[in-house]
């Protein structure tokens, strides 16, 4: 094992009941080829063993875990990780799902890839976020598609501009790496923000740099319990949702806008113009017509990845 930085790196990881999968995600932290790291664990109220198996895990490993306290109710996956971001402070986060396992040089590649981007031509450390590819795999870690990016269709976003991650998330928070410098900016998390790890990209595009690793370093792991899946995005299954009365795009698009309003009220006055100019129209988008809401966003880029997200997007924007 090796170091790459004398600065603290902490991975986050939010559990609740996770005790079928958690043992060989722990397990691929202690195989990682960087060495130092600390674990900060929070448990959301699980009714299984998952706090027993973390406990038992710091006893007889050498990770270093330390376990948030809690005595709070059932908070669900957002408000848990906002939790851990706030208690967190080391100058690199990794953040966790408990189902994963992660490959050996995860981290040290993880770390060598901010290093390289946070610092601005006049050396100054700025905000950065850095997401990777990965494997996504059955219950059975048994390999299902190598590459999330290309499964999603979502290639052409490994570079995304701040007016897509408006409306389209592109990377998965147990990926991505982020800094200090971003994490003050970025915390505390809104109450009602969509999604943790869609706001903290949002706040690396509008002030710092996003980089994509175009490699594969975790095994995605694909179960009845996830949270938020690898399911690929199908005509049958558009046209099933929309039979079926489904309102889940439509909250998708209201969740995004009301996202956008949490990063104008927090950040307008520092926004540059052309972002700030994005924001404002993606909010005022609700108020006009149909057709001409629709002209108004195909015209101002408002577009997502692939033929078949635009068609949902659009028809319920």
């Amino acid at each position: 094992m090796q170091r790459l930085t004398d600065k603290k790196v902490e991975v986050l990881l939010a559990t609740y009941n996770g005790e079928k999968y958690l043992f060989d995600f722990l397990t691929s932290l202690e195989n990682q080829t960087f060495n130092g790291f600390k674990v900060l664990c929070r448990d959301d109220n699980s009714k299984d063993n998952t706090l027993e198996i973390i406990k038992d895990f710091k006893l007889k490993s050498f990770l270093d875990i330390n376990i948030v306290q809690n005595n709070l109710k059932n908070q669900g996956v957002i408000n848990n990780f906002s939790r851990l971001l706030d208690e967190s402070t080391a100058d690199y986060v990794l953040l966790a799902d408990q189902d994963d396992v992660w490959h050996q040089s995860k981290i040290e590649d993880s770390i060598a890839a901010i290093q390289q981007l946070e610092h601005d031509s006049n050396g100054f450390v700025i905000p950065a976020l850095v997401f990777t590819d990965l494997n996504i795999v059955d219950a059975d870690l048994k390999l299902i598609h190598p590459s999330f990016i290309n499964h999603q269709r979502l290639s052409q976003l490994k570079k995304p501009e701040f007016k897509q991650l408006l409306i389209q998330n592109v990377a998965p928070g147990c990926t991505m790496i982020l800094n200090r410098s971003l994490l003050k900016l970025a915390l505390p998390l809104p109450e009602g923000v969509a999604m943790h790890d869609w706001w903290l990209i949002q706040v690396a595009s509008l002030f710092g740099k996003i980089e994509c690793i175009d490699k594969s370093t975790i095994d995605y792991r694909q179960h009845g319990y996830n949270q938020v899946g690898a399911n690929a995005f199908s005509i049958k299954k558009i046209l099933k949702d929309i039979v079926n009365g489904s309102t889940a795009y439509r909250s998708r698009v209201a969740k995004s806008q009301r996202q956008a309003r949490f990063l104008l009220t927090r950040y307008e006055p520092l926004m540059k113009k052309n972002d700030l100019k994005f924001v404002s129209i993606y909010l005022e988008l609700p108020k006009l017509r149909p057709l001409y809401r629709h002209y108004i966003a195909w015209k101002h880029g408002f577009r997502k990845s692939g033929f078949l997200r635009n068609i949902v997007f659009f028809l319920y924007l």
